[in-house]
């Protein structure tokens, strides 16, 4: 009996016994980090990332169509401004606003200056 406590010291004080021990924790810590790792993965669908560019003109085909649906936001957001602008300049000009009347004005003779020189 004497002899398996003295075999369980000398494992305990023998140095290769603890690196062994050392060894498997850090082992079992990279195993557990992997397998997070592989979890996250498939949570962010990096699969799916992959097939997609696997085929470039599915990838073109839905640039394309995302650059059209861009495009046609753009405008229809321009025509929403625009017309409020538009909509604002005019009530400006029906309650006759001095310095924009002035401005104007100012336009008006310039151009008409450059128009009676030629």
């Amino acid at each position: 009996m004497d002899d398996m406590a003295d075999d369980a010291d000398d494992k305990k004080a023998d140095p290769h016994h603890r690196a062994s021990r050392e060894f498997g924790s850090r082992y079992d810590a990279l195993l557990r980090r992997i397998e997070s790792l592989a979890t996250s993965m498939e949570k962010s669908s990096i699969a799916e990332y992959v097939e997609f560019y696997k085929r470039p003109f599915r990838v073109i085909y839905v640039n394309f169509l995302a650059g059209v649906a861009r495009g046609f936001g753009i405008a229809v957001g321009i025509t929403i401004l625009g017309a409020v602008v538009l909509y604002i300049l005019q009530r400006s000009f029906v309650r006759n606003i001095p310095m924009i009347g002035s401005f104007i004005a100012e336009i008006v003779r310039i151009v008409e200056m450059e128009l009676g020189r030629r």
